[in-house]
């Protein structure tokens, strides 16, 4: 009969010990490996469900038709009288352009100066011109539709619990979420109607 010494009982345990060591750094490898691919496997789900079905790059001034359908040049807009408190001295150093077609495709821009939204702390757009600063004749668009702000990080986007939605670059985001940035070359969804917009950069 084989005896075991206290020696082989020690050396054993030791080995024992060391495979215990590798086959739990192998479940933390499989483990992680497993998370890893499930999380790009959310993440690309995500993507996919809230990417955009229109993305616009930035395009030149007048590109009326690009600003609806993301085509070639386009023909050019007429500029539209509409404006807010334009200064007297002419045409506002520092401005946000929103330009782009209404949902009977015609066409519709206003040019916001900068001037005028940090007297006033924000713009809002809507449907109706006695609840809303700016008014686009447009049934898909709430009285109220949006409040356009200016602040440090730049002009900031809030939804004004709008019945049809809003979104930038196709992007929607709802009024209980933060404000969004509007950059110059971005789209501004609002219900069916697609504005371009387009900012004088002299001062932002």
């Amino acid at each position: 009969m084989q005896t075991l010494t206290q020696t082989d009982s020690d050396t054993q345990l030791s080995r024992l010990e060391e495979q215990a060591v590798e086959l739990s750094r192998e479940l933390n490898r499989v483990q992680t490996q497993i998370a890893d691919i499930l999380y790009r496997e959310n993440h690309a789900q995500q993507s996919s469900r809230s990417a955009p079905q229109i993305y616009l790059p930035p395009l030149r001034p007048y590109d009326r038709l690009r600003a609806k359908w993301n085509l070639g040049t386009g023909l050019d807009i007429p500029e539209s009288p509409e404006t807010v408190a334009t200064p007297a001295s002419g045409s506002p150093s520092a401005y946000l352009r929103l330009f782009g077609l209404l949902a009977d495709g015609s066409p519709w821009e206003c040019r916001i100066p900068f001037e005028e939204m940090a007297l006033r702390g924000s713009i809002t757009l809507g449907r109706d011109p006695e609840s809303a600063d700016i008014a686009i004749p447009d049934e898909g668009i709430s009285r109220t539709h949006v409040q356009i702000a200016l602040s440090e990080q730049g002009l900031e986007v809030t939804d004004m619990n709008s019945t049809n939605g809003t979104a930038i670059n196709g992007q929607p985001f709802s009024p209980y979420q933060p404000a969004m940035l509007l950059l110059s070359g971005d789209t501004l969804t609002m219900g069916d109607v697609i504005l371009q917009a387009e900012i004088n950069k002299n001062t932002l």
